[in-house]
């Protein structure tokens, strides 16, 4: 991503509370990126499921456990979101037009390969 000078977009977000002299995370928010043609997308969002703080020491041992997926997108081959889904809910999908420059539809309860036009 530095290569492409994209240095504004967060990979981790991690949130501490300092408690006398040690650090506990209480929450955390990493975003996962694929590369297209060159460029890179967010293909899923995850945050970390904390009832209690933990100390990074624990958390880096434990990490897959507190991790869950939130959000995922699927692009088509010019990079354009034709797919969101969030956690627990329906895909929403998108249609693009006119040289593939704007959306013209949202279809909300299906996937975007199950759109006939």
């Amino acid at each position: 991503m530095q290569r492409d000078h994209i240095v504004n977009t967060p990979v981790e977000q991690m949130t501490y509370k300092g408690v006398g002299n040690t650090s506990l995370l209480t929450a955390a928010i990493k975003s996962i990126f694929d590369v297209r043609a060159y460029v890179p997308v967010i293909e899923s969002i995850w945050t970390a499921e904390l009832n209690t703080p933990k100390d990074s020491i624990y958390m880096n041992s434990h990490i897959g456990d507190y991790y869950k997926k939130k959000l995922e997108f699927a692009y088509d081959e010019d990079i354009k979101l034709i797919q969101q889904k969030k956690a627990n809910d329906v895909p929403r999908s998108y249609l693009w037009d006119y040289s593939k420059q704007y959306p013209i539809a949202e279809v909300i309860n299906t996937t975007h390969g199950d759109i006939a036009y």
